[in-house]
């Protein structure tokens, strides 16, 4: 089973392709792309996140998508764009919230598993970030200038549009180094010597 995650796609969203540059002719072919690609990387039993703005369709065109997606579990983030997204149709999806926090089982780790939050949009500082945490999100079609951290923007505009997988996201992870963008580390310090 692998974990993967996702941003972005704006299915059925005419405008996104001028605007953040994408390589289709017309909503049509970048929606069979996107599906495409999700389902040539995710098996039926990997765990899915989407991190929001999955679809500008109508209510059953987005079940539709859903629908063709590979998965034992898909999850949605909200993000802005989903914000008319009627209730039957989140029920396709194995939950949907506006946040969440997940641990991700990893032997390789000192304490056997990746504390990783998951939002649509991305954070300075976060739950658990002076600990090793990571803060997935998308919103910003990798046009993000404060990029140091902890911090990744999993959109497909980013990773060729395609879903990236936990352990690529280990990868770049060992790369980028924890920026302290506030006093709580230290805070925690003191406590600790007290």
């Amino acid at each position: 089973m692998t974990i993967w995650f996702s941003s972005d796609l704006h299915l059925s969203h005419s405008k996104v392709i001028s605007h953040a540059k994408r390589p289709f002719k017309d909503i049509e072919e970048m929606n069979e792309a996107l599906i495409k690609n999700w389902n040539d990387s995710v098996s039926e039993k990997d765990i899915g996140y989407i991190l929001g703005d999955f679809s500008f369709a109508k209510g059953e065109e987005t079940a539709r998508f859903i629908r063709r997606m590979n998965g034992a579990q898909i999850h949605l983030i909200l993000g802005n764009h989903d914000a008319k997204m009627k209730d039957w149709v989140k029920k396709e999806f194995d939950s949907v919230q506006h946040y969440l926090e997940i641990k991700i089982p990893d032997e390789t780790l000192e304490h056997g598993k990746q504390f990783v939050v998951l939002c649509h949009f991305p954070f300075l500082t976060f739950n658990k970030c002076h600990h090793g945490a990571w803060n997935l999100h998308g919103h910003c079609h990798g046009t993000l200038k404060n990029n140091k951290g902890k911090r990744l923007d999993v959109g497909v505009d980013c990773f060729d549009y395609k879903p990236v997988s936990y352990e690529q996201i280990k990868e770049i992870m060992k790369s980028k180094e924890f920026v302290a963008e506030d006093r709580h580390g230290e805070h925690n310090e003191t406590r600790d010597e007290e």
